[in-house]
């Protein structure tokens, strides 16, 4: 892959005409044509901390052709693209350009099953801590994800293509077809889902045939000891997940201690009523979430969960309706290990490092259900030998928010529902007229 070019002072590049701040002179110049124009051989000559769009941003100083040189215009640098390198590329440039993550020999892909040893701080409640963290891991070459979007993103079109006007009517309400409808599971009421306890919902929300006809038997191939059953199966699960709801118990083994419990010191709780230790780690190394055979003639890391994710995704397709109103935004997957396939760092979010998920919920009657995913890859997202997307999307020719927008609300397309979001999904006249041409509204806040 080549080597994304460095800016510095004396570079060239280019950028999209509403990109640059203040717009005020560029719009009086270019009127009509500023919506779409690109502006090209910009020249850096300053880089630094800006307000923009109501935050400290990092941006590129620019000087622009057609315009006075006492005229300086700032730019975020995500959204400036370097045509030609100058002659000293700044500091922070230099460490992003020749460092990459190392890959350590000894930590295993899906790392220790039994002490996982955290390659970023945990400690990240500190902001101060946190803007380090951050610094490093980008100057390794993990991806950062945090821009916010600018406002001036969400542009209508330009004058050529229609402009924006108050409705004077509600396409939902003027179509007697659509109706304010409430979320329901297909197999069950709310009334019988009432009287159900929370092993059987839980259940209900799971891909049980695949877990039955894929990790189960892909499990056992691997097992000591005897097979794996599905109620084993799920008393193994409930152990990782009530081990998730606890931090810095380690080593694992602290959970099935012969000690009594002390509330400063060891796990709060013993698990050896619900399975031994030595079973627990057996199906912990044994554990195969896909029964497909690895690629050979691309690297896919994300092999490993990949069937796990559609097979969920599938299931919530059949088996629940959502509502008339749902909710798309993005979820954090906690990782502390810099290792992990598409782990990134997120600064706006609570928990900053790990996967970052694209997800769809239910947003009415107070039901946060759940019911798409969609991993970020990133860069880590396989390509094959000649640079073609080894899992090509299915909105390939849109724009990336536009086909991550088709993709997402998919179960929904043609029923007229509303699908609300938040900023951070630009471009979005492309979004609006893709998904209300696919029969779906779109809600901004």
């Amino acid at each position: 892959m080549a080597r994304k070019k460095r800016a510095g002072v004396g570079a060239i590049g280019k950028a999209k005409a509403r990109f640059f701040h203040p717009s005020q002179p560029i719009k009086e110049k270019l009127q009509s044509l500023y919506a779409k124009a690109e502006i090209d051989g910009v020249l850096v000559v300053g880089k630094g901390k800006h307000r923009i769009n109501h935050k400290e941003q990092t941006a590129y100083e620019c000087r622009i052709n057609d315009f006075d040189e006492s005229n300086v215009f700032k730019i975020v640098c995500s959204n400036f693209k370097v045509t030609q390198e100058g002659p000293t590329p700044f500091p922070d440039e230099v460490a992003v350009a020749t460092a990459t993550v190392p890959r350590d020999p000894t930590t295993e892909l899906r790392g220790s099953r039994e002490n996982a040893e955290p390659s970023v701080r945990s400690d990240y409640h500190s902001d101060r801590t946190r803007s380090e963290d951050i610094a490093l891991l980008r100057s390794e070459g993990v991806e950062v994800d945090d821009e916010d979007v600018a406002p001036e993103n969400i542009a209508p079109p330009s004058a050529d293509t229609g402009r924006w006007e108050k409705p004077t009517t509600c396409p939902r309400r003027s179509d007697v077809n659509i109706t304010n409808s409430e979320g329901r599971w297909k197999a069950k009421s709310w009334s019988t889902i009432k009287e159900m306890d929370l092993l059987s919902i839980f259940r209900m929300c799971m891909p049980e045939e695949y877990i039955k006809s894929v990790i189960i038997p892909e499990t056992n191939k691997n097992l000591e000891g005897d097979r794996l059953t599905l109620s084993e199966f799920y008393k193994w699960l409930g152990c990782r997940f009530y081990q998730a709801c606890f931090v810095g118990i380690s080593p694992v083994k602290l959970w099935w201690s012969s000690k009594e419990i002390d509330k400063f010191d060891g796990a709060p709780f013993r698990l050896g009523d619900v399975m031994t230790f030595a079973r627990f780690n057996a199906i912990d190394k044994a554990i195969r979430y896909t029964n497909q055979p690895v690629p050979t003639d691309f690297e896919d890391k994300f092999h490993d969960v990949r069937q796990l994710i559609d097979a969920w995704n599938d299931h919530m397709k059949e088996s629940y309706t959502p509502s008339w109103l749902s909710c798309l935004d993005e979820s954090m997957n906690t990782w502390l290990n810099k290792y992990c396939p598409g782990f990134m760092v997120v600064p706006r979010k609570p928990h900053p490092y790990g996967n970052e998920y694209h997800s769809i919920a239910d947003g009415d009657k107070g039901y946060p259900i759940m019911w798409r995913v969609k991993l970020q890859e990133g860069k880590d997202r396989p390509t094959k030998a000649d640079g073609s997307p080894a899992f090509p999307l299915k909105y390939e020719s849109y724009s990336k928010t536009a086909n991550l927008m088709l993709e997402m609300t998919e179960n929904i397309h043609g029923t007229g529902k509303i699908v609300s979001m938040d900023s951070v999904f630009v471009s979005l006249h492309q979004v609006f007229l893709r998904c209300m041409i696919m029969g779906s509204m779109v809600s901004l806040w």
